[in-house]
């Protein structure tokens, strides 16, 4: 069985092992790892927020 896409959760494991909760540049690489670990689909790109600063990344990027 296919689970349901989110359209948001939190990144504990990155918040934990990767200090993604801290670091605005580990937060934002998130979007590439979670894109080619969840189906690469250009179709379906991934976008990570980062709130503290409000940034953003979407992996992979529009053309």
């Amino acid at each position: 069985m296919i689970p349901k896409p989110r359209s948001m959760f939190y990144d504990a494991w990155g918040a934990a092992n990767l200090q993604t909760d801290e670091a605005e540049d580990s937060c934002l690489r998130q979007a590439d790892f979670y894109w080619q670990k969840c189906g690469s689909d250009p179709a379906f790109p991934v976008t990570v927020y980062y709130r503290p600063s409000t940034s953003s990344r979407t992996y992979p990027a529009s053309a």
